[in-house]
């Protein structure tokens, strides 16, 4: 079943979505740790998905099924909500 998508931009907002806090979300980072900086690769980002724990002017923090994840905003390109439908 697929779900509903509502998106956020968190970088260089002044309203982070607290309300969504406890809720699934996607997140598309700048993927840091690439295994092969001297192969170019189709896309920079990688998508990560989880329950929304906390997010503020510092970051936003994941609950995955490898535990909790931090994210700062300076790696984050934008956040998803998803919805069950």
């Amino acid at each position: 079943m697929a779900g509903k998508r509502q998106e956020a931009n968190v970088v260089g907002s002044d309203e982070a979505p607290v309300s969504w806090v406890g809720q699934n979300v996607t997140l598309t980072i700048r993927d840091a740790l690439d295994p092969n900086p001297g192969v170019s690769r189709s896309s920079p980002f990688d998508t990560k998905s989880g329950r929304l724990v906390q997010v503020n002017e510092l970051g936003v923090t994941l609950e995955t099924a490898s535990g909790l994840r931090f994210y700062p905003l300076s790696s984050v390109r934008h956040l998803a909500l998803v919805q069950a439908s």
